[in-house]
């Protein structure tokens, strides 16, 4: 998937030349061709990382930013795969303790720990392969794959997280109706357009390659 991205872009392979730097000119283009004499900003998540890029390259022509989650300059690709992890595991404990105090929730009876343990038998199912994608396990061909079951997880906790949704959710899959969670993209459109640009990035901070694709389908890989 990564590589038909450079190969769709056009001119060919320009997708490998192109980050937030690129963006930023491409932004200021837009004030320009507006008329504005300031760009005022909106960011959330990586947004905060384009409008930081945007404020250290035309300081003259900031207006109001308003910034939130905001993702620092320099992060490695250890240390985002670390917070990742990290911000997965705090909504999960969320969710558990969401269950603990709603007794429509499946593991509500069973104490305190009892969402975090399902999710790692869920886990477990999906690497060694028997994690049904069916109604029933039963003569089921189709199974989830871990990495898809982790994807899943960390977008429904994205955001503002409907936990009782991810927690029905979980239960039906635990009982052995995987359809639910298997028919549940773990890539959304929103998540999926800006991963070039994402990638891009951290093959320059991170990879130190300048314009190498390879290092962006290395931080993909991650």
């Amino acid at each position: 998937m990564w590589q038909s991205w450079a190969n769709l872009s056009h001119p060919r392979g320009i997708l490998g030349y192109l980050g937030t730097r690129e963006v930023v000119q491409d932004y200021d283009a837009i004030r320009t061709a507006l008329g504005y004499e300031k760009t005022h900003f909106l960011g959330v998540s990586y947004g905060s990382y384009r409008a930081a890029q945007y404020a250290a390259t035309f300081p003259e022509r900031v207006g109001h930013f308003v910034l939130d989650a905001v993702v620092p300059h320099g992060l490695s690709i250890e240390e985002q795969v670390k917070y990742d992890i990290i911000a997965v595991n705090r909504g999960l404990d969320r969710a558990d303790a969401f269950c603990q105090n709603n007794d429509t929730c499946y593991w509500h009876h069973a104490g305190r720990g009892s969402v975090q343990a399902a999710w790692s038998t869920l886990l477990a199912r999906a690497a060694n392969g028997t994690l049904a994608a069916c109604d029933t396990p039963v003569n089921c061909t189709s199974f989830i794959p871990e990495w898809a079951l982790q994807a899943t997880l960390a977008g429904l906790l994205g955001g503002q997280p409907d936990f009782p949704q991810l927690l029905e959710l979980l239960a039906v899959t635990y009982m052995g109706n995987g359809t639910a969670l298997a028919s549940s993209s773990p890539l959304t459109l929103d998540q999926v357009w800006s991963l070039p640009i994402i990638c891009q990035d951290r093959s320059k901070t991170s990879l130190g390659q300048s314009t190498a694709w390879e290092g962006v389908l290395t931080f993909c890989e991650y």
